[in-house]
């Protein structure tokens, strides 16, 4: 009798459906939904190279994707107004010289970095850990739960190195978020 007594409260406790693996596939899933991959791109993407982009007042080291592509030797940055250093330059935002010609190099051909449709792609949010979850509590006629998690830029291509892209959320340490879920007739989903 009492291993049928144990066994029903072992039941009980998963009634909700809430597991560490059932909870990643869902949060995974919804993050995959929500956000588009991480990207720089321009207007129309469809180029042929070099590109000459005018940044306005802005300068291009406000594009983490951008400068860190140039650190990793797919892009090469000019601005061709100015005889100042690449790291200067990037801190000037005068609209008068800012100006720049940017080219894929050898290396980005090769790895074919620039996509004609999304531009330069590091990487979309993906799930990296389920931190925890709260209880499922009743409110407002239905069931939630609030899960914790850690998401990183994962399906990078091959020449993304992080250590360029340090300046980008999730390239290389993991992001710490939370997320509520439902419980619908078909499982527990984002009401969002």
């Amino acid at each position: 009798m009492l291993p049928l007594a144990l066994a029903a409260l072992a039941l009980a406790g998963c009634g909700d459906g809430l597991s560490k693996g059932a909870l990643g596939k869902i949060v995974d899933a919804e993050l995959q939904r929500r956000h588009e991959p991480v990207c720089w791109s321009l207007q129309n993407n469809a180029v042929s190279w070099p590109v000459t982009v005018d940044f306005g007042f802005d300068s291009p080291a406000r594009e983490p994707v951008l400068v860190g592509a140039v650190e990793a030797g797919i892009l090469d940055l000019q601005n061709p107004n100015s005889q100042l250093p690449l790291g200067e330059q990037l801190r000037i935002g005068n609209a008068s010289r800012n100006r720049w010609s940017i080219d894929l190099t050898g290396k980005g051909r090769q790895a074919g970095a620039w996509d004609s449709r999304k531009g330069l792609c590091i990487g979309r949010r993906r799930l990296h850990e389920i931190v925890r979850w709260t209880e499922p509590a009743e409110g407002d006629g239905a069931r939630y739960t609030e899960v914790t998690y850690t998401w990183t830029l994962q399906d990078a291509p091959k020449w993304v190195e992080p250590v360029h892209f340090a300046e980008i959320e999730g390239a290389v340490e993991p992001v710490e978020s939370s997320m509520t879920l439902v419980k619908t007739s078909d499982g527990w989903r984002s009401p969002y």
